[in-house]
């Protein structure tokens, strides 16, 4: 679309299923959140992976979804021309503050791409929701972890505190 002229480069929408959605600008909670998570994934993972930032994966022909995080194994610019895809996602992170019912509507997505794991952080309710084992287009695997709880991401070297994904209270 974009190289057809119908969206700009920067336009603020995702294609989900086949359809536009536009998204909202960030606000300064989900912008420092999503920073404090990549921190923390990119301590978890080390070298052997990087993390991308608001960026397209490759989830099919009817979806090009940009999770606020993706951990990637490999290097950079190792893909060439494309967007990353299940095959190399070890992880896709998405921060919810308002944005619970898309967030739920991406697990579809990521699970038909095949993607390992997703993550989904309820900034509201103070909880990480854990997908896993996708099979025949859904997530086979749901845990939720709370403020507490410790988790290892799927292929990382070390765990992850809950609570250091998440804001601080007040």
């Amino acid at each position: 679309m974009v190289a057809a002229g119908i969206l700009d480069e920067d336009e603020p929408v995702e294609l989900i299923d086949g359809e536009l959605y536009t998204m909202s600008p960030q606000g300064p909670i989900h912008s420092e959140n999503a920073v404090v998570v990549r921190r923390a994934l990119e301590r978890a993972y080390g070298a052997t992976h990087y993390a991308r930032s608001h960026s397209p994966i490759d989830a099919g022909t009817a979806s090009l979804p940009e999770p606020d995080i993706a951990i990637v194994r490999g290097e950079p610019f190792a893909l060439g021309k494309r967007y990353p895809g299940a095959a190399e996602l070890a992880l896709v992170v998405e921060i919810s503050l308002t944005s619970q019912r898309l967030d739920r509507l991406k697990a579809g997505v990521y699970a038909r791409a095949g993607v390992a794991e997703y993550w989904q952080i309820d900034v509201p309710k103070r909880c990480l929701v854990v997908f896993s084992e996708p099979r025949d287009g859904e997530y086979r695997r749901r845990d939720l972890r709370r403020d507490g709880d410790e988790v290892t991401p799927n292929g990382a070297a070390a765990a992850v505190a809950v609570s250091e994904l998440l804001p601080p209270v007040g």
